[in-house]
């Protein structure tokens, strides 16, 4: 049966880089890319640089349709999945959520992608603070839409307190801690084998 895993972890953990590097016939999405478009067509006036602000979603799902925000954004971003009828990596920090994840997941069923729970993996890249914050700054430094992120997380501190918040959301669901990439690329290798 086709797994559908689910990739969280802090920003600078290093988990887009490990994905990227996944190779065979799994489908990838980049959930960031889902969040954005789901953000701008959910709130159209809204200031830039606040698109991927977790709280700008509601809590109650009855003000807003995340689901069918979730689905269509899907839909227009991953051409692909149409077509595809493997294994599936979803990967963003916001995958942490549960009232975000769920209705990812009820998205994904709509768009003819069902996962039963015993296939559904959720991976959390728990990379040491001084790591993150390194690629933190890496990155700032290569991508002007980043650089934001290096005042942001100016120090390993600042760092640790980001991936305290992520960690303490692993209650709401089925986590299995991966310590640094090289392991999440060995586990994804074999969950995929």
């Amino acid at each position: 049966m086709p797994k559908l895993i689910f990739v969280s972890g802090a920003s600078g953990s290093g988990k887009t880089e490990t994905i990227a590097a996944i190779t065979g016939p799994v489908l990838k999405i980049e959930v960031d890319a889902i969040q954005l478009e789901s953000a701008r067509r959910a709130f159209p006036f809204l200031r830039s640089g606040r698109e991927y602000d977790w709280f700008l979603w509601p809590r109650d799902p009855s003000t807003i349709d995340l689901e069918r925000l979730l689905e269509l954004s899907i839909a227009g971003q991953v051409r692909q999945l149409a077509e595809h009828r493997g294994d599936l990596i979803a990967e963003g920090a916001i995958l942490v959520n549960e009232w975000f994840r769920m209705p990812f997941r009820r998205a994904l069923a709509r768009l003819g992608h069902s996962f039963a729970d015993a296939d559904v993996v959720c991976l959390f890249l728990d990379a040491p603070p001084a790591l993150m914050l390194e690629h933190i700054h890496q990155r700032a430094a290569r991508w002007p839409h980043r650089r934001h992120e290096r005042a942001h997380y100016p120090d390993v501190a600042a760092v640790d307190r980001l991936r305290n918040l992520h960690l303490a959301q692993l209650a709401t669901g089925r986590w299995e801690l991966v310590p640094d990439p090289q392991s999440l690329s060995t586990r994804l290798d074999d969950l995929l084998a």
